[in-house]
């Protein structure tokens, strides 16, 4: 079985990032917006939060 090349994983991740972002961003958004307005570092304090997390989730 050879490998897929990068320009074909590349395209699959955009594709499943692009059908499922909307659904995330409707779920999770009433619920981590108010939250990251309410931070007193604000908004970009608060997106670091929230950011971290995630990125060490995809590994």
């Amino acid at each position: 079985m050879t490998p897929l090349p990068f320009s074909a994983i590349a395209g699959e991740a955009l594709a499943l990032g692009l059908a499922t972002g909307p659904v995330c961003l409707a779920s999770c958004g009433p619920v981590v917006a108010p939250w990251l307005l309410a931070q007193p570092r604000g908004v970009g304090g608060g997106a670091v939060v929230v950011r971290v997390p995630l990125a060490r989730s995809r590994r």
